[in-house]
């Protein structure tokens, strides 16, 4: 019985040992991400295997007194070690299957605020990136409306000196006297050419 007990307190405590490391590693990973993504800082949930090691524990002890009880002396060594297996085995079984259920619960679980926190900030970039975006196309469509003002104020300059010349040689074909009359100017891009002379 008791070399039964020392492989089950061996598994326990190879669990504990992976338990651990397992910790460490969830540690490592929410540190790491912390610093590479500039998140906020958290503590993962951690398991312990503590109460499993207790139960363990105890059941270990219940079964010393029942092995070294005088009843269990005085009954035949089959059912001694029927009753065992039925009540022991059974019980230490389920301290296992317990301790592996949580386990296997915590480790599906244990990265959750990590995986809701890196969504977060994957929905924060997203944003940005489609702000950064957004300001890019209303500054390409700036950027295409000022050529296009700046071709249109062109088109008007060249009008407003066709004009300009128009009306300067409609001001000079007028009857006028002597030293009254003004000599034609031609304007070209909004300076006058000609000198008085």
């Amino acid at each position: 019985m008791q070399t039964l007990f020392d492989q089950l307190q061996g598994d326990m405590q190879r669990v504990v040992e992976e338990s651990e490391r397992t910790r460490k590693l969830m540690r490592g990973i929410y540190k790491k991400f912390q610093n590479l993504y500039d998140l906020a800082p958290m503590q993962p949930k951690m398991f312990s295997i503590m109460p499993y090691r207790v139960d363990l524990e105890m059941l270990h002890q219940e079964a010393e007194v029942f092995r070294k009880s005088p009843i269990t002396a005085m009954t035949e060594k089959h059912f001694v070690v029927k009753r065992f297996f039925l009540a022991m085995v059974s019980r230490a079984r389920d301290i296992f299957f317990q301790a592996r259920q949580e386990i296997d619960i915590w480790l599906k679980s244990a990265l959750d605020p990590l995986r809701f926190q890196i969504q977060q900030h994957k929905e924060q970039m997203d944003q940005r990136l489609e702000d950064l975006q957004k300001i890019s196309r209303s500054r390409d469509t700036l950027d295409s409306r000022m050529a296009e003002l700046d071709r249109q104020r062109r088109a008007i300059a060249k009008q407003v000196t066709y004009l300009r010349n128009l009306h300067n040689a409609l001001n000079s074909t007028l009857p006028l006297g002597g030293e009254e009359r003004p000599r034609p100017r031609l304007i070209q891009g909004g300076a006058a050419i000609g000198a008085k002379r």
